[in-house]
Formats: structure tokens, sequence, C-alpha cells
């Protein structure tokens, strides 16, 4: 695990917290409609997975309220600039140096994440490039969740769409037992098939009338 001073003993990643939430969780009042009888996955408001975003929520805005916020929403990120720094730098090393680290390190420690004793804020030390771009990749998936389409685009632009766009997307379903207590179970929302094809877009054809050597990308 290339985490292991950040991870929950449940193995999630602290900084997922104020991303999503669900039935069970205290930040939602969904839990007046799971029933044993009656789960809030299946109200009419619910989503299909029984998550919830909290990302970018403004949490003075009440249900019973106006829903109009003042909150601004970030077009650019620092932290995007950031890790793309560390991404860029981890692919012409041979291996991760101290900036490399610096810069994970600047985005966990503004998480709040703690230094643990070896300072690392939960990397692992003496990392090959192999493990240091699996540590950014996660990064950036943790990091710049819900968040527009970075993660698809992150997807697309590293070959990985047959290993995470394929196959079941799944959900969570709480059920409240008799004592009030939850009990959750995984259930498969949809299943999807990646194209490899849409890992690049099509050339313009006016593009290609101008240079007729110019191959069409596959479509």
């Amino acid at each position: 695990m290339l985490y292991n001073g950040a991870m929950r003993k449940d193995g999630k990643d602290n900084k997922f917290k104020p991303v999503y939430t669900f039935v069970s969780d205290s930040y939602t009042t969904d839990e007046e409609n799971a029933g044993a009888k009656r789960d809030a996955l299946y109200a009419n408001y619910a989503t299909t997975t029984g998550y919830y975003g909290m990302k970018m929520c403004n949490y003075e805005v009440v249900s019973n309220g106006s829903l109009v916020s003042s909150r601004s929403y970030p077009l650019m990120r620092y932290a995007e600039f950031v890790l793309g720094a560390a991404e860029a730098l981890n692919e012409i090393l041979p291996a991760p140096d101290e900036e490399v680290y610096g810069w994970l390190i600047s985005i966990r420690r503004r998480a709040g994440i703690k230094s643990g004793t070896d300072g690392l804020y939960g990397l692992k030390a003496n990392m090959t490039q192999d493990e240091m771009r699996e540590a950014i990749y996660q990064e950036r998936r943790v990091e710049l969740a819900l968040e527009g389409n970075h993660r698809y685009n992150d997807i697309r632009r590293w070959k990985e769409g047959t290993k995470y766009l394929s196959g079941f997307k799944h959900g969570i379903e709480w059920r409240k037992k008799t004592d009030g207590t939850f009990t959750s179970y995984s259930i498969e929302v949809r299943r999807y098939t990646f194209d490899e094809r849409t890992y690049v877009w099509p050339i313009p054809r006016v593009e290609i009338v101008k240079m007729p050597q110019m191959i069409q990308n596959p479509v």
C-alpha cells in the first residue's frame, strides 16, 4: 500500500471524508427515509449509487431555504498545478527526488494529513518511478474528486480506460435495523464497456482536407 500514515483503519483515505457522504452519515437527513421496508437509495431524489457529493457544498444553505449561494466555484486549482509539476518531473527522472516528494507533501500537509514519524505524510519512502507514478495518480483521484472531468480525462490520457471504465459501477445500500443500527450492502448499479477509440478525438475534416496525408484517428 502506497499510503501508510493517511489511511483509516477501514482502508479509506482520510481525504475522502469531506468529498462523499452516504445514508448512514450524520451529514445527510436521509436517515428518516431508511428503514426495514424503505431505503433512502430508492427515494425519488436519491442518487443511483447511494453516495452523495459534499465537495463545494455551502453548509449555510439549508434544505428548506434558498438554494442561492454566493460561494465562488474555482476555475483552476493550485493543487492541479502542483500535481502536474510532480507528475512531469517524476516522468523525466530515473527515480523521484526530494522535489517530487515535496510537491505531494505540500498537498497532503494542506489537507490536514499528519506528518508521521518519518515526515512523509503517509507517503512510502524511497519509491521507484512506477510507485511514485501510482502515488501521484491516486493523489489526483482524491484531491480533484468531483471537480469537472479531471478523473475521466486523467484515465484517458493515462490509457487506463479498460482498467477503470469497464465493468460494473458499484453503489452502497444502507438499511436500518430494528435496533437502530445500519447494515450496508454493495450493489451493482450499471455495467460499462470502455471503447479504446475514445482515447483520442476525431481530427476535424477541414484539417484533413488541408493535408491529405493526415490519417484520421479511429472512430
